[in-house]
């Protein structure tokens, strides 16, 4: 979905980000057009939602996919 210099660009948190499979898809995202904000172990708790907002920097989020963790419970 690449929007043209008329339409805004996605804006986009990628939690995990320094993991394995993010690596493929911040980049991927980035080429499609997307402004990513990768979020790295230790910037914030995945299971707080304060600190996700604070991190999503005032993004709209589309999508929350779950904790990891959260569902292996």
């Amino acid at each position: 979905m690449r929007r043209g210099a008329a339409g805004p660009r996605p804006r986009t948190l990628v939690t995990g980000a320094g993991g394995m499979l993010a690596r493929a898809v911040v980049p991927a995202l980035e080429r499609a057009g997307h402004e990513v904000r990768p979020l790295r172990r230790g910037e914030a708790d995945v299971t707080d939602a304060e600190a996700l907002r604070r991190a999503a920097d005032d993004r709209h989020l589309r999508q929350v996919a779950p904790a990891p963790g959260a569902v292996a419970r």
